[in-house]
Order: structure tokens, then sequence, then C-alpha cells
């Protein structure tokens, strides 16, 4: 684990890495953004066993598992249906 790296998630559908280390550097290290969902990212968390892994959630029910070294997602399941959307 790197403690001087952190993770950001956004409205923008986007989860973004950042090296806290490298103050020099302005933007973030990495970004992943997937393109099938419709509300933004609401919160993101790493793995406690798996110092790579991480999991975000959005407002319209994705669950998505990611890894690091990947920048698309290793699993995207569909957690619930926002109600409003079947009115």
């Amino acid at each position: 684990y790197l403690p001087a790296v952190c993770l950001s998630c956004s409205a923008d559908w986007s989860v973004k890495l950042w090296n806290m280390a490298a103050p020099e550097q302005r933007g973030p290290t990495m970004t992943f953004q997937t393109t099938d969902v419709s509300d933004g990212v609401f919160d993101v968390a790493w793995s406690p066993l798996r110092s790579t892994l991480f999991a975000s959630v959005t407002g319209d029910g994705h669950l998505q598992v990611w890894d690091a070294s990947v920048l698309n997602p290793l699993i995207s399941i569909q957690v619930f249906e926002d109600e409003d959307e079947h009115d």
C-alpha cells in the first residue's frame, strides 16, 4: 500500500488516482472513466485486501470493481434501479 496515493470521485463519471508525494504534478496520475452509467460516481474505496483494487458506486445504482493497472472496470453490475426512471 502507498500512503501517498489517494482516489477521488466525481459527478463527471470519473475516478481519479492522485500521487500526493509528487506535488509538482498538477493533475491526476490516472483517470478511470466508464460510459455504461447515467449518473456521477458517488463514492470510491480501496480494497482492504488488495493494494491495487478499488470499488466505486454511482447514483444510478452501479457497483464497479477496478484494478489500478487497468483503465476499464473488472466488474460492473447494477445493484439497484432508480424507481424514478420507471414512472
